[in-house]
């Protein structure tokens, strides 16, 4: 890919190039980093004790500590993303607008649940913590600034569910598929990667009348459990074969279906999770050892 000069030479560094999966993290770490600094310099100035000012200015604090960390953990996502605009791909689909914005309507309804989940959690979290903040100040106003804090960060994160599925009904390109991940016109998410592994993909219909591919995504926690997370791509009409093969490609040794719906990779519940520590155990000293 070409360099566009300083300009993507320092959005790459930071984090936030086009081509990073976690761009859109990186923004909002940076804003909350911001906030954090701006919340403590506030305390500061309305005389608040120098306890609640250090923990403020903590939250900034961590963006220096986790910039690189994110810089490292992305470094092979922007790398297969240029090698997928140079070519390096296994299937490229492009969409009628009709099936673009059927695939919308699929994830605005996924996303409904969430953006009314989310004020509600963070109204739960700032409950708590308010009551600390009271217990340690005794003063109502700091309270209720922990609670505001809070819960306008629920209110952001159900913000950007809302946009997420208004971009994706509105705007439609190419998507791109390759070994390692997927390219998307609203970004790459990985299938394969240190900590990731690729547990299961389907290929079937969805409510609004289209045929999406929904890849589950496996990860071990800090406690080497299991954890588990999905997305969708829409099939361009009349490819449903072509995904199907696509599938069985990617993740070999599964099983296929009748016509309507392909099932490749676990078998039950109960032996998908063992099956995704495995991979992932499996993933991580293939890597180290070619390292």
């Amino acid at each position: 890919m070409p360099d566009d000069g300083l300009l993507d030479r320092l959005s790459s560094w930071l984090c936030v190039h086009p081509d990073n999966p976690l761009r859109r993290f990186m923004i909002g770490y940076y804003l909350v980093g911001l906030a954090g600094l701006a919340v403590a310099i506030g305390l500061r100035l309305a005389g608040f004790n120098w306890v609640w000012v250090f923990l403020a200015a903590l939250v900034a604090a961590t963006v220096p500590v986790v910039l690189p960390i994110i810089a490292f953990v992305t470094f092979p996502y922007v790398r297969n993303v240029r090698g997928i605009r140079r070519g390096d791909y296994l299937a490229h689909w492009q969409y009628r607008n009709d099936e673009w914005a059927r695939f919308g309507q699929h994830v605005e309804h996924e996303s409904r649940r969430l953006m009314r989940l989310s004020p509600l959690f963070g109204g739960v979290l700032g409950v708590f913590a308010a009551g600390f903040a009271w217990l340690g100040s005794r003063d109502v106003s700091t309270a209720l600034l922990m609670y505001g804090i809070i819960q306008g960060l629920s209110l952001v994160v159900a913000l950007q569910y809302w946009f997420e599925s208004r971009s994706q009904r509105a705007v439609h390109g190419d998507v791109y598929i390759n070994t390692q991940g997927v390219l998307r016109p609203h970004g790459y998410l990985p299938i394969s990667g240190l900590n990731i592994s690729l547990v299961d993909v389907r290929v079937e219909p969805a409510p609004t009348g289209v045929t999406i591919m929904r890849f589950t995504i496996g990860s071990l926690t800090e406690r080497l459990e299991a954890r588990e997370q999905s997305f969708s791509i829409p099939v361009p009409d009349g490819r449903e074969d072509e995904a199907a093969a696509l599938a069985t490609r990617l993740l070999p040794g599964g099983t296929t279906d009748d016509d309507v719906t392909l099932a490749v990779g676990s078998g039950g519940a109960s032996g998908a999770r063992g099956e995704t520590v495995d991979r992932i155990f499996t993933q991580i000293a293939v890597r180290v050892t070619i390292a």
